[in-house]
């Protein structure tokens, strides 16, 4: 009786025991039934997002296989999701084309952010210039186990760029076309005028009697010298509008000409570096490059508080190169205020006409340690 009451108790209490079991299992399995719905409407929330996006967004594990794509990315590639999940970056990309960016996924397994643009031709969309993003994935311990790949549209930009240089190319153009012109006019005409102005002034002076000369000699030699100072002042301005030394004697020789004529007005030093042999480029190449030398030398006398400036031409495999480098105070590239302030519209007068001639324009800069200015094309 006392055993059997004993195993009764035992009994109630293994199933009480039991029961709470249950009940705690039963609650934990709820928990992770509602936490997989959760994650399962947090994960339709983001591919909904995802898909809504003009963007082409995927994640491409540490093996380079694809885990996922949005829409956009299914319709340029022209493969529905489930044949792009799983597969090599190469087998939907192409083997050309993956050979042309391995170098940037090698970098972003290594774990760095990548930025690029370049023209791709997809399946679907045709030719298209894009600005991809890779961004690394980290684990637990921080290995990459894969990374992020945005790819934005940028054709239109592009295209729109093109026209500007165009433009910016035909308004050079016209600027340097008025510009001959109007020095060709100061010299035909004003030029002329000038000097047989001041022929006239000496031979009416020689025929005056020596009374009145006397009285009237010193005014016409007054007279003489402010003609002669005009015709002067006439010739710079045509130099300046077009130096003939540009046409007749290339890039070289006028940056020469030109930096001595700045240090009499500036007191800046400016040493010319070039081999004694360069080729000339064509007219407008050189135009531009003159231009750049030109204003570059202005924002050194403005804003950078220099004493002397380097200016080096060369050409380095087929890549024609001018580098103007100053001593000055030099200013933070990531403040865009005093990049402005330095400036002002010169920077931007400088890049439009390298991109006008379908060459690069470069600045280094920093507080303290001067500004150098790098303007080159291919040839």
């Amino acid at each position: 009786m006392n055993l059997e009451n004993k195993t009764k108790k035992q009994l109630i209490v293994e199933i009480k025991a039991l029961h709470r079991r249950i009940t705690k299992l039963e609650s934990a399995d709820a928990s992770r039934f509602r936490c997989k719905e959760g994650h399962r409407e947090i994960d339709k929330k983001l591919r909904l997002m995802a898909d809504s996006l003009p963007v082409l967004i995927s994640y491409v594990d540490s093996e380079q296989r694809y885990r996922f794509n949005n829409k956009a990315y299914e319709k340029w590639h022209g493969h529905l999701r489930k044949k792009i999940y799983g597969k090599h970056v190469k087998d939907i990309l192409g083997k050309k084309a993956y050979e042309d960016i391995a170098k940037h996924i090698k970098s972003v397994l290594s774990g760095h952010e990548v930025i690029y643009e370049k023209l791709f031709q997809y399946k679907n969309v045709g030719d298209r210039f894009v600005r991809v993003m890779y961004v690394p994935d980290f684990g637990e311990h921080e290995n990459v186990q894969g990374f992020f790949a945005l790819v934005y549209d940028i054709t239109e930009i592009v295209k729109a760029k093109q026209i500007l240089r165009l433009y910016a190319k035909r308004l050079g153009e016209i600027e340097e076309t008025l510009r001959k012109r109007l020095a060709q006019e100061l010299h035909d005409k004003i030029g002329r005028d000038l000097a047989v102005l001041s022929i006239n002034l000496n031979i009416v002076s020689e025929k005056l009697p020596d009374k009145v000369r006397k009285k009237v000699g010193e005014h016409i030699k007054e007279s003489v010298r402010l003609v002669e100072e005009t015709a002067e002042y006439i010739r710079d301005i045509m130099a300046e509008l077009r130096p003939p030394l540009l046409d007749e004697y290339g890039l070289v020789s006028a940056t020469n000409w030109y930096a001595e004529k700045f240090f009499k007005q500036t007191g800046i030093s400016v040493k010319v570096q070039a081999p004694k042999m360069i080729s000339r480029m064509s007219i407008d190449v050189e135009t531009a490059f003159f231009r750049i030398a030109q204003e570059a030398l202005t924002n050194a006398a403005k804003h950078a508080q220099a004493d002397s400036l380097i200016i080096n031409i060369e050409m380095t495999n087929r890549i024609f190169r001018m580098t103007i480098t100053d001593n000055g105070k030099g200013f933070s590239l990531q403040d865009t205020t005093e990049s402005k302030k330095q400036s002002g519209w010169g920077l931007i007068n400088m890049q439009e006409r390298a991109e006008a001639i379908g060459g690069q324009f470069k600045i280094n800069s920093s507080p303290g340690k001067g500004t150098q200015i790098i303007v080159e094309t291919k040839v």
